[in-house]
């Protein structure tokens, strides 16, 4: 019998501040969030921002600024451009044989023939 398909859910852990760190890597062991359009609100938030105060996702920015500044948070302007580029780049079609694009690049679903019982973590 073979084995049955699996699916999987490839979820990029706050995905728009990990490209910034990733360009920036003096900001890996610093709390970053990132910014909506014309920084008005919080969109993302590294885990080490979100620990400092879990409710920071969606506040404007002029209400946590000094929060930010009190607590060493980077904020950075969103950069949709770098996001799609490295969304591209994670969700390269050549290494999986079937996927459907939910969001940019934070939700994925990959469809597999086979059945596996291992986790890629990245």
């Amino acid at each position: 019998m073979s084995p049955a398909p699996s699916t999987a859910l490839i979820d990029c852990v706050s995905f728009y501040a990990s490209c910034e760190r990733l360009f920036s890597p003096g900001l890996q062991h610093t709390p970053v969030i990132v910014l909506s359009n014309n920084d008005g609100c919080v969109v993302a938030a590294t885990p080490d921002a979100k620990a400092l105060d879990p409710g920071i996702m969606g506040q404007p920015w002029f209400k946590v600024e000094g929060w930010a500044k009190a607590h060493g948070v980077v904020a950075r302007s969103s950069n949709y451009e770098l996001y799609g580029d490295i969304s591209r780049r994670v969700m390269n079609r050549r290494m999986l044989q079937r996927m459907q694009l939910f969001t940019l690049a934070n939700d994925t679903y990959w469809h597999s023939p086979r059945r596996t019982a291992s986790t890629i973590t990245a």
